[in-house]
């Protein structure tokens, strides 16, 4: 019995050691703050969100004219940038920013990915990454609304135009976002509205249309119950569409900590703020320079906010996955639970 029992008593110091070793999961809201205009340079501050409150993991000088941030799968930061090397008539560019899943940080020695196209001042505030680690970006200033792609694969330097929907005037791409399980694209239009992308067959579909709230917004998809969530310039709050209909359904409104939404932008479904296990919204609240934060579950209430020093253009958030807790490392070690259940069948029957 005391072979029995010390061995348990090792099993359990083991797994008590693994859990307390273990990297925990980190979640991250990232913003770009400053103009996008170009006219100074900028940061992308990466916040640390967890149990209802937010602080700053990491401040990254990016440089001039950054338009957008999204993560990869992997964490990887990266930054699109209009006229990359700041001398008027640069190319448009994307950066990339690794992660250092030890110390949870972003290597600051960046690495060029791909020029996106030859005109400077074009890049949008859109961008996107799939699940393969290919990059969508959008164009501003054309005639038409272009999608560029960076297939990661190719390992090109250059991104190839991918696609240019239809029905736009000036193309304005505010935000792009893919749907980790159909994989199509959701691109926010300024000019036309909503556009539901299917990657494999290059078709489209116009979802909802904000007509009468003209101006830039910001889009993302519920994951709770898949509606098109849209934070719009020229209306103080959030409107809601069913993305197979296309009918709005409601509107939300920030009421803290000021009544109205100044220059509402980009928006993004992203680390648990409120402990509820469902993830909730996040939204740039420009020109009052913070990040709003609403309940995902129910996004009418709000949970807080992220006070920013400059007005917020971008966002984008990532979560890393979680260790399992420690009782469940314990279960899924070989025997342990058999064995631990010996122990105190022998201590009842003694």
């Amino acid at each position: 019995m005391k072979v029995v029992r010390s061995l348990v008593l090792a099993t359990i110091v083991v797994a008590l050691a693994l859990a307390i070793s273990g990297v925990q999961a980190a979640s991250y809201v990232a913003a770009v703050t400053g103009p996008t205009d170009g006219s100074v340079e900028n940061n992308v501050t990466v916040y640390n969100v967890a149990g209802g409150a937010s602080t700053v993991q990491q401040t990254l000088a990016v440089g001039w004219g950054a338009t957008a941030v999204a993560f990869d799968a992997s964490g990887n930061l990266y930054v699109a940038q209009r006229d990359y090397f700041n001398i008027g008539s640069g190319p448009d560019a994307i950066d990339e920013y690794a992660y250092n899943s030890g110390t949870g940080t972003w290597n600051t020695n960046t690495a060029l990915v791909c020029v996106v196209d030859n005109h400077p001042y074009r890049m949008s505030t859109g961008m996107a990454v799939d699940a393969s680690g290919n990059i969508y970006v959008g164009e501003n200033g054309s005639a038409a609304g272009v999608i560029y792609k960076y297939t990661a694969s190719t390992n090109s330097t250059t991104a190839s135009v991918f696609y240019t929907l239809p029905n736009t005037y000036n193309g304005k791409m505010d935000d792009i976002r893919v749907d980790a399980a159909s994989q199509n694209l959701w691109v926010a239009d300024k000019n036309s509205g909503i556009w539901d992308f299917n990657i494999a067959t290059a078709t489209n579909t116009l979802i909802a249309d904000p007509y009468g709230y003209p101006g830039d917004f910001g889009m993302d998809i519920s994951p709770v119950n898949g509606n098109v969530y849209m934070a719009v310039y020229s209306y103080t709050g959030i409107l809601t569409a069913n993305p197979t209909t296309g009918a709005f359904q409601s509107f939300v409104r920030a009421i803290n900590p000021d009544p109205y939404m100044h220059v509402p932008q980009s928006m993004v479904f992203g680390p648990d703020w409120n402990g509820d296990g469902v993830k909730d919204l996040y939204l740039a609240d420009s020109t009052n320079s913070n990040i709003q934060v609403f309940d995902g579950s129910n996004p009418n209430n709000w949970l807080g906010t992220i006070t920013t020093t400059t007005n917020v253009s971008n966002l984008t958030a990532w979560s890393s996955s979680p260790v399992p807790e420690p009782s469940s490392l314990l279960v899924m070690i070989p025997g342990v639970a058999s064995l631990l259940g010996l122990i105190v069948r022998k201590r009842n029957i003694s």
